[in-house]
């Protein structure tokens, strides 16, 4: 999740980062990308969003930090995204 991750930060949006391993019992990737791929973004409202540039076209989607909309208002607004489940 290097490429959502630089994103998230770039933008400053807060976000939850949970590391879940394969070989767990509890591994839950699969309960939000049926490929069980990683990394997935999982939103506030439950949404899954798999792929990293799927992941930073959201991001962009969401924030106006990094857009020319941003340099005139100079503000960031509140998004959506809650957490990242990636493999370790």
């Amino acid at each position: 999740m290097r490429k959502g991750g630089i994103d998230l930060a770039e933008k400053r949006i807060e976000y939850d980062f949970v590391v879940d391993h394969p070989n767990d019992a509890t591994w839950s990737v699969s309960d939000f990308n049926p490929l069980g791929k990683v990394p997935v973004l999982v939103t506030d409202d439950g949404a899954s969003i798999c792929d990293s540039s799927v992941i930073v076209e959201y991001l962009d989607t969401i924030s106006p930090i990094g857009t020319r909309e941003s340099c005139a208002s100079g503000r960031p607004s509140r998004p959506r995204s809650r957490g990242t489940r990636p493999a370790a």
